[in-house]
């Protein structure tokens, strides 16, 4: 039996690979019975207010290589998009996406949300830039998820 307290396994966790190791040793005897808890994900997409009628969740960004790669894929798509980032690199890939941002692109908004339903649960709003500038104050630690709203047709 996994039970968790930190919201839904399986989702962005290692979790996925103990299912799918389970269901290959027992097969049809395994009765997998989820009971969601809080995903991050879906609490962010939740209060963020930008569209999520369409979104991709990417679960954590590459730690070096293909970082870059994927926040350019970021940057390009027109659908809402959803991922994780650590407290220590949440500055640094900000700030990449406003290095590799196209003029007018900066002004595409994006949500960060801290420790959701957790007792410090925080929500920085705005640009890009402005984001960077809340989190620098705030010297924010804990869970991030970081939703940007798809670039405009």
């Amino acid at each position: 039996m996994v039970i968790t307290d930190a919201g839904t396994p399986g989702i962005a966790d290692p979790g996925n690979q103990l299912v799918a190791r389970a269901v290959e040793r027992l097969g049809a005897d395994l009765a997998v019975i989820p009971i969601p808890g809080p995903a991050a994900l879906t609490t962010a997409l939740s209060v963020a207010g930008l569209p999520t009628d369409r979104f991709y969740f990417l679960g954590f960004l590459p730690h070096k290589k293909g970082k870059q790669t994927m926040i350019k894929r970021i940057i390009a798509s027109q659908e809402t998009v959803v991922f994780y980032e650590s407290t220590h690199r949440i500055l640094k890939t900000l700030e990449m996406f406003v290095e590799l941002m196209p003029p007018g692109a900066e002004a595409r908004k994006i949500v960060v949300g801290r420790e959701l339903t957790k007792q410090f649960e925080t929500i920085y709003r705005g640009r890009v830039a402005e984001v960077i500038a809340q989190l620098r104050q705030s010297g924010a630690k804990g869970e991030l998820v970081v939703i940007m709203e798809g670039q405009k047709k």
